[in-house]
């Protein structure tokens, strides 16, 4: 196979975890989940990466907002969008200034935020005391400015 090709593309995530390619809205969810499967970081940002034929390349991506979505809570594991399931244990929780609740996803050094289904699927293991969050007894952190990216 030839070298890796690296470009710069038009993908931007936004700040509600919409992708889009240029202005225009990417609907297609075979294409979302292709590029949320092949999605990964390095110390330039993250990526998707792709191969055909004898060439591949990394299309650098702007991540605005979250990448990938907690679909649900199944058996232990945060289900993603991206067909994912990433172990419960010892995962941080934190929250924005605006209650929405986000998991980093170690791989992607990148936050994903979790849907109302994923919070419904935490019953009562959610719970809230004197002004503080919780998830399984454990805080959630409070953060101010989500940073999208931190590698």
């Amino acid at each position: 196979m030839s070298e890796t090709r690296h470009i710069i593309s038009d993908i931007t995530v936004d700040y509600d975890g919409t992708w889009y390619s240029g202005k225009d809205k990417i609907e297609n969810a075979q294409i979302l989940l292709l590029f949320k499967k092949n999605l990964f970081a390095d110390v330039n940002g993250l990526f998707i990466y792709n191969e055909f034929s004898s060439q591949s390349e990394k299309a650098y991506i702007k991540a605005k907002g979250p990448v990938l979505r907690v679909l649900k809570i199944m058996e232990n594991k945060f289900i993603l969008d991206s067909n994912e399931k990433v172990d419960i244990a010892q995962k941080e929780l934190a929250m924005d200034t605006q209650n929405r609740l986000y998991i980093v996803i170690d791989r992607l050094k990148a936050w994903a935020v979790f849907s109302r289904q994923a919070i419904i699927d935490m019953g009562d293991q959610l719970s809230r005391k004197e002004g503080v969050y919780y998830w399984n007894n454990r805080p959630i952190r409070l953060i101010q400015e989500i940073p999208w990216f931190f590698g």
